[in-house]
This record gives structure tokens, C-alpha cells and sequence, in this order.
């Protein structure tokens, strides 16, 4: 049986539409990866692997997916940006600054009762994987959103990069150590 003209048409309209269709979930997934959740945890624990320092009470930043800020020090909220209490749970996961956001927070001190690490279900308040919250049974955070003290918002947080005007201030500095 030889293919007829028509035969070639339909082929055609079926690749046509077959790739838009691919496009389309291009599109989707792209825009998906960059619209995750922000949000800010305040109080969840850091521990030391090694248990030789105490654990370090600090807030993670999330946002859009993209974990943004790991900070001993207090925060703002940004706009937008939801904010939970971790409660001092426990920190596991990668922590990896500017990817997706993978970690979980457990309701205890898993060095102390390693039952919290065999029983997540049970155990954990908070989870994200790849950027996406797949639980959360954390309280919303209590405190305000941002004062509007100049102060606050001019000061330097650490794991972010310097601002303009103190690098200004750190060259300066540099160079009349230098001399």
C-alpha cells in the first residue's frame, strides 16, 4: 500500500502539534523550577557532624526554591516572603548556597535519640526536596514584618556579599593598613 497525500498531511499536522505540545512543557517546567516557594525558617538548629561545638541556632532563606542564606544573625522578612518558627529543630541536608533547597527539619536532637532519623514521618516538621516543600508542619513566625529603622536596613549580614558602600569603606581600610 503506497502512502497517499493525505496520509503525508496528517503525518505532518501530528509532528506540528507533538512538538508545540513539547514546547509548551518546556515552558512549564522551566517556569515551575523558578517559581518555588520563598520563604524564611527562623530558629532551626546547625550541628557540628563531629559534636565537638554546640549547635548554632540560625534562620535559612528561601527563595523562590533557591536557598539563599544560611545567618546566625537576625533577619528581616522580605516582602512577601512567608515566615515559620523552626522551633530549634534540627537542620539535615545539603545546605548549599544559590541551588535548589534539599533539607529537612526534625522535632529533636538527633544525636541525642537516632529513632528521630529512622522515623521522619513521625519525627520531621519541615521538608524540601530539589526546591519543592513537600511538608510542613511548622507554626507561621510571630514577629513583624520589617521595621523601618535605617539602621537595620544598612547593616551587613553575613554569607551575603559586602554592600557598595561598605566595600568602599573595606578598601579604604586595606590600603591604610597597608601603609
Amino acid at each position: 500500500m503506497r502512502p497517499t497525500p493525505q496520509s503525508y498531511a496528517n503525518v505532518k499536522s501530528v509532528c506540528q502539534l507533538a512538538s508545540v505540545l513539547l514546547c509548551l512543557l518546556f515552558i512549564a517546567l522551566s517556569t515551575h523550577a523558578q517559581s518555588g516557594p520563598s520563604l524564611l525558617l527562623r530558629n532551626a538548629m546547625i550541628m557540628d557532624p563531629a559534636g565537638e561545638t554546640t549547635s548554632v541556632n540560625v534562620s535559612l532563606l528561601v527563595t523562590g526554591g533557591i536557598l539563599e542564606l544560611v545567618t546566625a544573625d537576625d533577619i528581616d522578612r522580605p516582602e512577601g516572603v512567608r515566615s515559620y518558627d523552626a522551633a530549634k529543630g534540627f537542620v539535615l541536608g545539603a545546605l548549599n548556597l544559590g541551588e535548589p533547597a534539599s533539607f529537612m527539619i526534625l522535632n529533636g536532637d538527633p544525636r541525642k535519640d537516632v529513632s528521630l532519623i529512622l522515623d521522619t514521618k513521625q519525627y520531621s516538621d519541615f521538608a524540601v526536596y530539589k526546591g519543592d516543600v513537600v511538608r510542613n508542619s511548622l507554626a507561621p513566625h510571630k514577629l513583624a514584618q520589617n521595621t523601618n529603622n535605617s539602621q537595620n536596613q544598612r547593616r551587613w549580614l553575613a554569607y551575603t556579599p559586602v554592600p557598595p558602600d561598605y566595600s568602599i569603606v573595606l578598601n579604604l581600610l586595606t590600603i591604610l593598613a597597608a601603609e
